[in-house]
């Protein structure tokens, strides 16, 4: 996992999977089935050239448990970025913390 504090780096994938299932279907993705997410990996592969599985979608959206929480690697959070209309990762996560600082302003 990155450096830095792990709630943070989770809240941050959650609102990028948040992104990412608004652009991809009109239903939540709490409700999305197995072709949902078989939907979104070809989705990503078109718009980003990255592979992602609809199984490892499935353990980043939190879908399919594992014994502790799925944190990706990076090329997979830099694809789902690129996907929520951002340039990388990074990118994402610095307009999300920008976002934060502006709802904390007086």
């Amino acid at each position: 996992m990155d450096k830095g504090n792990p709630d943070k780096l989770f809240r941050l994938l959650e609102s990028c999977c948040q992104t990412v299932a608004e652009r991809s279907s009109d239903k939540p993705f709490k409700n999305w089935t197995n072709s949902d997410y078989v939907y979104l990996s070809a989705a990503l592969l078109r718009k980003t050239q990255v592979s992602i599985s609809a199984n490892t979608l499935k353990r980043i959206f939190g879908k399919l448990k594992t014994p502790d929480r799925y944190y990706p690697q990076k090329a997979t959070r830099d694809a789902l970025a690129v996907f929520a209309g951002f340039n990388n990762w990074e990118h994402f996560s610095e307009d999300q913390d920008s976002k934060l600082e502006t709802a904390h302003k007086p």
